[in-house]
Order: structure tokens, then C-alpha cells, then sequence
């Protein structure tokens, strides 16, 4: 090691904490977690933000385009979360959120959400098989599912982090900056976690 590399930091580990696939046919939409460490509530909302980051992304790079997803998560979270809410219902949109499918013609993303300990988080997965229609449903589909998971004040909570992504978004960060993938989802949780 060099003199100069023994003054920098070292680089945390990432390790990963959920893993999740998400299968998807025309209107109905499954996804499955698999908790790979130990995982608390907080990680699920985290994964939920990084999910929704990264949907917006891979939207730009598809159809040029992200500005509709925004827009229906502000009319989600202006509707009210609750762990009984019905997101589909409250994006305007038809479909369901099942435990399985077993189609030969759904289309299936698998991601790892990773965790260093320096509480740093990233999303890794391939969304390249998913059209801007299935990603949008996607996002939509990861929502309902986590209600489940959390309890009321982290559903708050999602619901402000949401919120203060697309305020983000609005104002400093664009949805195809790399940098915007891990800053904006990170930035927006801990706003929230001060409300």
C-alpha cells in the first residue's frame, strides 16, 4: 500500500440486506422479499425510495421520459398512506399486488438492496426487461407490498420521503444523474426522519 492510499478512508464493505423480485403480467404485479441480513422497518422504506430512484432513471433512459411517474406519487401521498390503502386504487390505476404468479408471459426483475456501514445504500438489479409501463406498476406494486411491513409511523414517513424526492427532483437533482440514484433517496429519508 501506498503512502498516499494508507491516508484515505477505507471503503466500507457493502453487504447485502434485501433482496426482492418483482413478477409482473398486465394487471396483476407479485413481489417477493428475501431478507439476506438483519433488516428493520427502516430498511424497507429505504429500499421503497432506491426502487423508486432507480425506476426514474431507467424511465429516462427507456422513453426519455419520467415526468408522469412523479406526478402520480404526489397524488399517492397527498391521498394518504395507511398500512389498509389500496395504492393501485389511489394511482387511478386497475390491478392487484399477488402473492404469486405463475405465468408463462410475466416479465420478472430481480434487485439487492445493499448497505454499507457507514449507512450508505444501493440498488442493484437489471430493469432492462420492463417497459416504462410495467416500471411505473412496478413502483406502485413495491409501495403496496411494503405497507405491509411497517408500521403506521414509518408509513408516515415513506409518505413524507416521497414526497421530499420529487421536491429534490424539482428542484436540484435530474432523474438521469448516477449521482441522484444513492444521493436523493438518502437525502430524502433523513429529511423525513427529522418531520
Amino acid at each position: 500500500m501506498s503512502r498516499i492510499e494508507s491516508l484515505l478512508p477505507l471503503r466500507s464493505e457493502e453487504r447485502e440486506l434485501l433482496g426482492a423480485r418483482v413478477v409482473t403480467t398486465e394487471e396483476r404485479i407479485a413481489v417477493t422479499f428475501t431478507q439476506r441480513a438483519q433488516v428493520g422497518e427502516d430498511d424497507y422504506v429505504r429500499f421503497v425510495l432506491h426502487y423508486y430512484a432507480r425506476v426514474l432513471f431507467e424511465l429516462v433512459r427507456v422513453s426519455r421520459s419520467a415526468r408522469d411517474l412523479p406526478t402520480l406519487i404526489d397524488a399517492i401521498v397527498s391521498a394518504g398512506l395507511d398500512c389498509d390503502s389500496d395504492v393501485f386504487a389511489l394511482a387511478g390505476m386497475s390491478g392487484s399486488l399477488s402473492r404469486v404468479i405463475d405465468d408463462p408471459h410475466a416479465v420478472a426483475v430481480d434487485c439487492v438492496f445493499f448497505g454499507t456501514a457507514h449507512r450508505e445504500f444501493h440498488l442493484r438489479g437489471d430493469f432492462s426487461r420492463l417497459s416504462s409501463r410495467i416500471l411505473v406498476r412496478s413502483v406502485v406494486a413495491v409501495i403496496q407490498s411494503v405497507l405491509d411491513r411497517v408500521s403506521p409511523e414509518m408509513i408516515e414517513m415513506l409518505a413524507i420521503a416521497l414526497a421530499n424526492m420529487n421536491a429534490s427532483y424539482g428542484v436540484t437533482h435530474r432523474y438521469s444523474d448516477a449521482h441522484s440514484l444513492d444521493q436523493v433517496p438518502a437525502n430524502a429519508y433523513h429529511a423525513a426522519s427529522f418531520v
